[in-house]
Protein backbone atom coordinates (compact mmCIF):
# COMPACT_ATOMS: atom_id res chain seq x y z
CA UNK A 1 0.00 0.00 0.00
CA UNK A 2 1.33 3.49 -0.99
CA UNK A 3 0.12 7.09 0.28
CA UNK A 4 -0.40 9.67 -2.53
CA UNK A 5 -3.78 12.08 -2.99
CA UNK A 6 -6.45 12.60 -5.11
CA UNK A 7 -7.89 16.23 -6.91
CA UNK A 8 -5.23 18.44 -4.82
CA UNK A 9 -7.07 16.92 -1.50
CA UNK A 10 -5.42 17.41 1.42
CA UNK A 11 -6.03 14.46 3.03
CA UNK A 12 -3.51 11.49 2.59
CA UNK A 13 -4.86 8.48 1.15
CA UNK A 14 -4.34 4.85 0.37
CA UNK A 15 -3.26 3.01 -2.62
CA UNK A 16 -2.65 -0.28 -3.36
CA UNK A 17 0.08 -1.46 -5.75
CA UNK A 18 -1.32 -3.92 -8.31
CA UNK A 19 1.34 -4.54 -10.74
CA UNK A 20 -0.92 -7.34 -12.53
CA UNK A 21 -3.47 -5.08 -13.05
CA UNK A 22 -3.60 -3.05 -16.89
CA UNK A 23 -5.34 -0.20 -15.41
CA UNK A 24 -5.55 1.56 -12.21
CA UNK A 25 -8.69 2.15 -10.19
CA UNK A 26 -10.48 4.79 -7.66
CA UNK A 27 -13.07 3.05 -5.53
CA UNK A 28 -16.18 4.34 -4.22
CA UNK A 29 -14.69 5.57 -0.58
CA UNK A 30 -12.75 7.69 -2.49
CA UNK A 31 -15.78 9.37 -4.23
CA UNK A 32 -17.12 9.52 -0.21
CA UNK A 33 -13.96 11.44 0.53
CA UNK A 34 -12.49 13.40 -2.08
CA UNK A 35 -14.70 16.67 -2.89
CA UNK A 36 -15.25 17.08 -7.24
CA UNK A 37 -13.89 13.50 -7.87
CA UNK A 38 -17.04 12.66 -9.01
CA UNK A 39 -17.47 15.04 -11.90
CA UNK A 40 -19.48 14.68 -15.12
CA UNK A 41 -19.56 10.57 -14.09
CA UNK A 42 -20.38 8.40 -16.76
CA UNK A 43 -22.14 4.64 -16.67
CA UNK A 44 -19.46 2.34 -18.85
CA UNK A 45 -19.42 -1.15 -18.76
CA UNK A 46 -15.83 -2.80 -17.09
CA UNK A 47 -14.43 -6.23 -17.17
CA UNK A 48 -12.24 -7.17 -14.36
CA UNK A 49 -10.30 -10.89 -14.33
CA UNK A 50 -8.47 -12.42 -11.99
CA UNK A 51 -7.69 -16.38 -10.36
CA UNK A 52 -9.39 -17.80 -12.97
CA UNK A 53 -12.81 -15.61 -12.88
CA UNK A 54 -13.70 -12.22 -15.83
CA UNK A 55 -16.66 -10.60 -14.62
CA UNK A 56 -18.14 -7.47 -16.33
CA UNK A 57 -20.28 -5.02 -14.55
CA UNK A 58 -21.40 -1.18 -14.93
CA UNK A 59 -19.61 0.98 -13.61
CA UNK A 60 -18.68 4.94 -12.90
CA UNK A 61 -16.15 6.57 -15.13
CA UNK A 62 -14.37 9.70 -14.80
CA UNK A 63 -12.54 12.16 -17.20
CA UNK A 64 -9.58 12.86 -15.12
CA UNK A 65 -8.31 12.63 -12.11
CA UNK A 66 -5.36 14.37 -10.37
CA UNK A 67 -3.13 12.01 -9.03
CA UNK A 68 -0.01 13.38 -6.33
CA UNK A 69 2.50 11.05 -5.43
CA UNK A 70 5.92 11.71 -3.54
CA UNK A 71 5.62 15.54 -4.60
CA UNK A 72 4.50 14.46 -8.28
CA UNK A 73 1.42 15.97 -9.90
CA UNK A 74 -0.28 14.35 -12.96
CA UNK A 75 -3.45 13.63 -14.52
CA UNK A 76 -5.02 10.12 -15.30
CA UNK A 77 -7.86 9.07 -17.27
CA UNK A 78 -10.77 7.95 -17.89
CA UNK A 79 -10.55 6.02 -14.97
CA UNK A 80 -13.18 3.82 -13.43
CA UNK A 81 -14.84 4.70 -9.87
CA UNK A 82 -15.56 0.99 -8.80
CA UNK A 83 -17.81 -0.24 -5.73
CA UNK A 84 -14.93 -1.98 -3.45
CA UNK A 85 -17.43 -3.21 -1.12
CA UNK A 86 -16.77 -1.20 2.03
CA UNK A 87 -13.13 -0.78 1.92
CA UNK A 88 -10.69 1.78 3.54
CA UNK A 89 -8.55 1.83 0.46
CA UNK A 90 -9.03 4.81 -1.78
CA UNK A 91 -7.74 2.60 -5.23
CA UNK A 92 -5.19 0.63 -7.08
CA UNK A 93 -2.03 1.67 -9.19
CA UNK A 94 -1.92 -0.23 -12.18
CA UNK A 95 0.48 -0.15 -14.84
CA UNK A 96 -1.39 2.50 -16.88
CA UNK A 97 0.27 4.53 -14.50
CA UNK A 98 3.46 2.61 -13.55
CA UNK A 99 4.23 2.18 -17.01
CA UNK A 100 4.10 6.35 -17.68
CA UNK A 101 7.40 6.62 -15.39
CA UNK A 102 11.04 5.23 -15.96
CA UNK A 103 11.89 4.62 -12.13
CA UNK A 104 9.61 3.45 -9.87
CA UNK A 105 11.02 3.19 -6.12
CA UNK A 106 9.22 1.63 -3.42
CA UNK A 107 10.07 2.00 0.36
CA UNK A 108 8.16 -0.24 2.39
CA UNK A 109 9.51 1.40 5.61
CA UNK A 110 7.32 4.73 5.32
CA UNK A 111 5.27 2.69 2.57
CA UNK A 112 5.41 5.02 -0.14
CA UNK A 113 6.38 4.92 -3.94
CA UNK A 114 8.30 7.23 -5.79
CA UNK A 115 7.75 7.48 -9.65
CA UNK A 116 10.11 9.26 -11.66
CA UNK A 117 12.46 9.31 -14.51
CA UNK A 118 15.94 7.61 -14.48
CA UNK A 119 17.77 10.72 -15.57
Amino acid sequence: MTFGSLNESNVRQRFFLDTGARTSEVYDFAADTVPGLLNDPQSKSLTQGGLGEVVESEQISVQTVRYSFAGQDFDHGPIFVVDDKGSFRHGSIGQDILGRFDKVTIEFGRMVIELGSSE
